[in-house]
């Protein structure tokens, strides 16, 4: 299984965040030929965006269609957020998505809901706490 290890790169060197893992992922692969990448880490989106995107964008569309957010979540993967192949759009993962990403995703969302469900969804900064 491959595990990620996350850290900063100090005076060239790498210091992880969990320097114990670091260390057992070493131990465990004790005499065998390792691979080992270094890229800058993605940033992706916020808890905030993704608390926004359950908690009001999918609660909402819910509330006025039935759907469960679960499955309203698979749908938009499918419209917004696919890739297209020889056998069709297969839908993929909004994990990753940077926030500019996926504040494009929810742009998409809140348009489909304004068009075609005649539900609008209010921006983060117009909700009360």
């Amino acid at each position: 299984m491959v595990k990620k290890h996350f850290g900063e790169v100090r005076k060239g060197r790498f210091i992880p965040f969990d320097k114990m893992a670091f260390i057992r992922a070493f131990a465990k692969n004790e005499g065998k030929v390792v691979a080992v990448m270094v890229e800058p880490r993605k940033q992706t989106r916020s808890n905030n965006q993704n608390a926004y995107y359950f908690g009001v964008c999918l609660e909402m569309i819910s509330e006025e269609t039935g759907h469960t957010a679960e499955e309203l979540h698979d749908y938009f993967k499918v419209q917004f957020n696919s890739k297209e192949t020889e056998i069709g759009k297969m839908p993929q993962t909004t994990t990753g998505m940077t926030p500019a990403e996926f504040e494009k995703y929810l742009e998409n969302i809140k348009r489909f809901a304004a068009e075609k469900l005649g539900i609008y969804i209010p921006d983060p900064n117009q909700i009360m706490i």
